[in-house]
């Protein structure tokens, strides 16, 4: 789940056949997919040979008789040991998303400071000359297309300097993936604010900090610059190999490099990578893969010109579009102009930067530009072909994970009493960018869209209302209509209402009924929206007596439905000293837990009249104190059991040792 292709070709996948070996059966080649999951690569082969491995029947010719020997293998018939995706698996896979998009932006952040820090990146000056730097900053007098014209014309200049006089010698960032060795033989750059100073005397370094010294360099001579950060962080989706999965395995050196990397990192014994170079022939032997596409024009060597990379060297693997990148600000246009700081396009050309479905280097999900005032912005619309293709692997496709991007960086963006008349302007801009993408003709592309949706994609609990539609479509069960998202509503049933602390309003008729199968019976569910409910009310409390429900409890799924009158008490021995003062209380419920099909009710403290809270208060924290008393009696007891028996073998060792030595 590649998936930012749109023909249903780029969704098939792609074998990688060697034409001098003899093809495996489709149905053997699964076989010994299932085994090399269990087996390991080489001993999959070996092991698909013994478990289809026929009876033999060896004929051994005497003078006067025949002698048959039946070696009969049994076929032993192995089930694929797979681990399911669970529900905690997922949420891992949220938080790791979450986690790595907070640190990507820190590093943002960090790189942008220390490009605002002109004094001491100002001596890359020398560098330009005056001539350039004047024609940054052209004569008001002038028409709008000639100050244009020569800014622009500037900007490329100094660009085509600095291509000349940087030298890419280190890997930039590249896109993770999980179960992948991140320290290879091309590790990350890891650069510290001196070594970045450095940087500007030596000009030599990783593509990204050629980008990063550039728009330091234009904040020095004056011209509003933005540092342009193309996140690549973790995916929270399972399945998509090229697209999740990393980077693409090499050709050749695989065996060196992991041992490499094995033998310097100390998370790994040492025993395993000796083990691995044992264990390597000479030749190694290929290993099936499964490819999304096979790419024949795309070289993943990226460098600066021909003359920056030395034989001492090691090849450099970059995807061929870049990580950071630059925006300055033409006044005269009074708009960002993008700007790849080692490539040759035309500067303002905001579709040469994002890369290619199967780039496994590389992918656009998140782009954050970050201006000399520290503040950022999400430009990714602006710079990537389709917003709702990209927007499958957002967080925002998770539920609340709007909320949470925006609360993540709201301390990052610009506040809105500094809000000037070009960032509005930009805003506008942006979204126009989306709106102006229209429906698309894929259907699959509206199943996951953020704007339009299929009634057919709708879920189970959710219906259009109201049913205006906004365009149609041509399928192959004949036209079908297009409806706004924003209408899409959520239905559930009276249950789901309840426990959520909503009760369904007298007269209101169902909107949909689904099936819902329960023990063994199908069973019609009605279904109501949110506008058909209303806050549920509990029954107060009435003479210090709480209300309870049928089977002796209350239930306090929201804290909403706390009856008035009452106190919930969390307290840990809450329930036990209620039972002590033999006052009315009631257990309350909160939720359920599903275990084999059976839900059972999670308790948490107890419901009482307020005119008892503290009361119980107090005797739960008197029961509280007797228990860690006695519970640090018990540790005093056991400690000295044990120190006790420390003593005894310690005297019995004093004795045979006397004694027997």
């Amino acid at each position: 789940m590649s998936q930012f292709s749109s023909s249903d070709e780029d969704e098939d996948e792609w074998l990688e056949l060697d034409l001098n070996k003899p093809q495996v059966p489709a149905e053997e080649e699964e076989e010994a997919d299932d085994l090399e999951y269990l087996f390991g690569d080489e001993k999959a082969t070996d092991a698909l040979t013994d478990l289809d491995a026929k009876p033999k029947i060896h004929v051994k010719p005497k003078p006067d008789e025949l002698q048959l020997t039946l070696d009969h293998t049994k076929n032993v018939s192995k089930k694929r040991n797979v681990r399911r995706i669970t529900a905690r698996d997922r949420k891992i896979r949220y938080h790791t998303h979450q986690t790595h998009i907070l640190c990507l932006l820190f590093h943002l952040c960090t790189r942008n400071a220390w490009c605002s820090r002109t004094e001491a990146t100002k001596s890359l000056l020398k560098l330009i000359p005056k001539q350039l730097i004047d024609a940054l900053h052209p004569p008001a007098k002038k028409s709008q297309a000639l100050r244009s014209r020569s800014f622009i014309q500037a900007v490329t200049n100094i660009r085509e300097i600095w291509k000349r006089t940087f030298r890419i010698t280190k890997p930039g960032l590249k896109k993770p993936g999980y179960g992948k060795l991140q320290n290879e033989l091309e590790g990350t750059e890891n650069v510290s604010f001196e070594a970045f100073i450095k940087a500007t005397k030596s000009l030599e370094g990783s593509r990204d900090l050629g980008a990063q010294l550039l728009a330091s360099l234009y904040r020095c001579a004056g011209v509003d610059t933005r540092l342009v950060f193309s996140l690549q962080p973790l995916s929270f989706r399972f399945v998509g190999s090229s697209r999740e999965g990393g980077m693409a395995p090499d050709s050749a050196g695989t065996s060196s490099t992991l041992e490499t990397a094995l033998s310097n990192n100390s998370l790994f014994d040492n025993s395993f990578a000796a083990f691995l170079s044992a264990s390597s022939p000479e030749q190694p032997v290929q290993k099936r893969q499964r490819l999304l596409r096979p790419s024949f024009s795309q070289s993943p060597s990226v460098s600066a010109s021909p003359s920056s990379v030395s034989e001492s060297v090691p090849e450099i693997r970059d995807s061929p579009k870049p990580v950071f990148w630059i925006e300055v600000f033409n006044n005269a246009l009074q708009k960002w102009s993008a700007l790849d700081a080692f490539g040759d396009d035309a500067v303002g050309k905001v579709r040469a930067f994002a890369p290619s479905t199967n780039d496994s280097l590389n992918s656009m999900t998140y782009v954050f530009a970050a201006d000399s005032d520290g503040y950022l912005k999400d430009v990714t619309r602006r710079y990537v072909l389709h917003f709702y293709k990209t927007f499958q692997y957002r967080v925002e496709s998770i539920p609340g994970g709007t909320v949470w991007l925006e609360n993540a960086t709201k301390r990052l963006r610009r506040p809105n009493r500094l809000y000037r008349d070009r960032d509005s302007i930009e805003d506008g801009e942006l979204m126009q960018r989306e709106l102006s993408e229209g429906i698309p003709k894929n259907i699959q592309d509206l199943k996951i869209h953020p704007l339009f949706v299929l009634e057919r994609f709708l879920k189970k609990h959710q219906i259009i209302h109201p049913k205006k539609s906004c365009g149609r479509i041509n399928t192959k069960k004949g036209t079908e209509l297009v409806y706004p998202r924003k209408y899409v509503l959520s239905a559930y049933s009276s249950e789901r209402w309840y426990i959520k602390g909503f009760v369904i309003k007298p007269g209101e008729q169902p909107v949909k009924y689904v099936t819902k199968r329960q023990k063994g019976e199908e069973k019609r569910v009605a279904l109501y929206t949110e506008e058909q409910t209303k806050r549920y009310t509990p029954m107060p409390v009435v003479a210090n007596k709480v209300p309870k429900n049928g089977y002796g409890n209350i239930d306090l799924f929201q804290p909403s439905m706390l009856p008035y009158g009452a106190y919930h008490c969390t307290h840990k021995f809450a329930l036990k000293a209620a039972k002590i003062l033999d006052i009315d209380f009631a257990r309350a419920v909160v939720g359920f837990d599903f275990e084999r099909g059976m839900g059972k009710p999670r308790y948490a403290g107890v419901v009482i009249s307020k005119a008892f809270k503290d009361a119980l208060e107090e005797t739960a924290h008197e029961l509280l104190l007797d228990y860690e008393d006695e519970k640090l009696s018990q540790t005093r007891k056991t400690a000295l059991k044990n120190w006790k028996r420390l003593c005894m073998g310690l005297r019995i060792r004093e004795r045979v040792l006397n004694e027997y030595s």
